[in-house]
């Protein structure tokens, strides 16, 4: 065989393979069928409690489009109902907002999806949400570290700082069936957030808290310390029950007055210039603790 033939051949060989490697490609599965209808109908809401699963009465459901622009606001009725006045079609990005009084959750993203049948006559949306407690649903109390109990709502106490520093943790505790969710409001376009508020009536203490990112706020004399807490939830049966490590630094001769305070519906961004609750929301507090050295 001569030089030019054995090279041919190679080359007859190689493209045959390159060819064969590049008709054989695995098999792409196919597109999953779309099933059902695509129609354009009215939306059937139901607002739900989402501990206990019964419907909640009044408050309104906004709807909202991919923008974050209002298309409807409906009135929920005295069992959890509310339709939309407008049909909306299969593959429409919306967004539902509820607002209530003592209620609350995060937003709901929701595609419109296809219909199952021709002869359909609405959507159906689910709104879960969170029962906010009261005086009642909450309570706060102060331990110190060996668990004492040295301030309630209702009573204030005292404490001593040893070593330069006072050990001290807030206990809370969430009754059956509520919630305390932070959330982001698309109609007031800001936070509601849970928040904790260690208020302290100096500046020169300082104050760090186990597992919470604190901010701190001076004005007037007072110093707060402010964090996002996470949601706590109870269930219908067992209450939820949180215990917050923090400790309060000090080395001067003053007593220290020590207040704590749980704020919901409250953007820390504008907590920063009210220092108050938002208008919409609950404060709970412990009577102030004094701490002396």
């Amino acid at each position: 065989m001569g030089v030019g033939l054995a090279i041919g051949l190679v080359v007859i060989i190689v493209v045959a393979q390159l060819v064969g490697l590049s008709m054989w490609q695995p098999e792409k599965p196919a597109p999953e069928p779309q099933t059902g209808y695509a129609l354009q109908l009215q939306i059937s809401i139901t607002v739900r409690d989402a501990i206990t699963g019964s419907p909640v009465s009044g408050g309104t459901v906004y709807i909202l489009d991919a923008d974050g622009k209002v298309l409807e606001t409906l009135t929920v009725d005295s069992n959890g109902k509310a339709v939309t006045g407008d049909a909306y079609a299969s593959g429409t990005e919306l967004m539902f907002f509820y607002v209530g009084s003592g209620y609350g959750a995060s937003p709901l993203t929701w595609t419109v999806p296809r219909a199952a049948s021709e002869a359909q006559d609405y959507y159906f949306v689910r709104l879960d949400v969170y029962h906010f407690p009261d005086d009642a649903g909450l309570s706060l109390s102060v331990m110190d570290k060996l668990g004492t109990q040295v301030a309630t709502e209702t009573s204030g106490g005292s404490t001593t700082f040893t070593d330069g520093k006072a050990e001290l943790s807030l206990h809370l505790v969430l009754s059956e069936g509520y919630g305390l969710v932070s959330y982001y409001d698309p109609i007031e376009k800001e936070n509601d957030e849970v928040l904790v508020v260690f208020e302290l009536n100096d500046t020169l203490p300082t104050l760090e808290a186990s597992g919470l990112q604190l901010t701190r706020i001076e004005y007037g004399g007072k110093v707060y310390y402010v964090a996002k807490l996470g949601d706590i939830i109870s269930t219908i049966e067992e209450p939820a029950i949180e215990d917050i490590a923090f400790t309060v630094f000090y080395s001067g001769s003053n007593a220290i007055s020590l207040t704590v305070k749980i704020l919901t519906h409250t953007d820390l961004d504008v907590f920063r210039s009210s220092l108050a609750v938002d208008s919409d929301g609950f404060e709970d507090a412990i009577a102030p603790l004094v701490i002396s050295s």
